[in-house]
């Protein structure tokens, strides 16, 4: 595996696939590789979500940690980071990350919500692999979000096991906690 840090966006980066061996017969079609490019790897490179839609291949394969970052409520080692945005439609919102690959889902599949723009940013919410957040957004404002494992390092990761789809939703889950409603929002549910 190699990973090339520091490069830049929109550059054109060639590459050579070799062998320093003398060929073995043995047949090429075998012969594969994976090139893996994230993007999205610092916030001024966020891809961008609409609310009400999901992301279906998201990925911390391959990612680096993004420098002077605020801290705020992340918790772990958030070394490996990939950054999303989307532009508030309501006061609300819930961002929710799904089919989570296993070496993610082991490690710890992390979220952070930042308000401001990639260079002032400020943390206003945090969570493990779904982030809630009632009020206090403002509509037409974006707001980013950083995804990343809460472990050290990606020693073990695949591109497979390392990916995520991410959704945006424009409202808070409805909680209902007792009485005939709840039954009923709980059958719901269930018959989705």
């Amino acid at each position: 595996t190699r990973t090339y840090n520091n490069l830049t966006s929109g550059a054109t980066y060639y590459f050579r696939v070799y062998t320093t061996a003398a060929g073995t017969g043995s047949n090429p079609s075998r012969w594969g590789f994976t090139v893996c490019v994230t993007s999205n790897d610092d916030c001024s490179n966020a891809t961008n979500i609409v609310p009400g839609s999901t992301i279906n291949y998201g990925s911390v394969y391959g990612a680096s940690a993004s420098g002077g970052i605020t801290v705020g409520c992340a918790t772990g080692n958030p070394n490996d980071d990939v950054w999303y945005k989307f532009t508030a439609v309501a006061s609300y919102a819930t961002i929710t990350l799904r089919t989570i690959g296993s070496d993610l889902t082991s490690s710890g599949a992390m979220l952070q919500v930042f308000s401001g723009d990639c260079t002032t940013q400020s943390s206003i919410a945090c969570g493990k692999g779904i982030v809630n957040i009632p009020s206090g957004l403002v509509a037409g404002s974006t707001y980013y979000i950083r995804v990343y494992s809460s472990g050290t390092g990606q020693a073990g990761f695949t591109m497979a096991n390392s990916s995520f789809r991410i959704s945006v939703t424009p409202s808070a889950p409805v909680v209902v906690n007792s009485g005939r409603m709840n039954e009923v929002y709980h059958q719901t549910i269930l018959s989705s």
